[in-house]
């Protein structure tokens, strides 16, 4: 199974087009800059060691956010366990 799409290859959801893509955006999140990292992208931060817990702080905020989704909510249910492996942040 692909890390990256997780729950979308489980099967929990099969059938969902909008779930296909959820996983897509969230898969590019890690390469697109954002403005709480300072316009820089998670990997971009990670790698240069500098301000680590800034990611930590992004991250968290995603899985903070599942809360306020509806159950069957793609957002909801996905894990982003890969994305903390994927960055090399424990």
């Amino acid at each position: 199974m692909n890390n990256r799409a997780g729950l979308a290859s489980s099967g929990r959801h099969s059938g969902d087009r909008g779930l296909v893509g959820f996983v897509t955006v969230v898969v590019g999140l890690l390469d697109k800059p954002s403005e709480a990292l300072g316009k820089r992208t998670p990997r971009q931060v990670v790698a240069s060691g500098e301000e680590r817990h800034a990611v930590v702080k992004w991250l968290t905020h995603f899985e903070n956010e599942r809360a306020m989704h509806s159950p069957t909510s793609p957002f909801a249910t996905y894990d982003f366990a890969w994305m903390w492996r994927e960055l090399g942040i424990s």
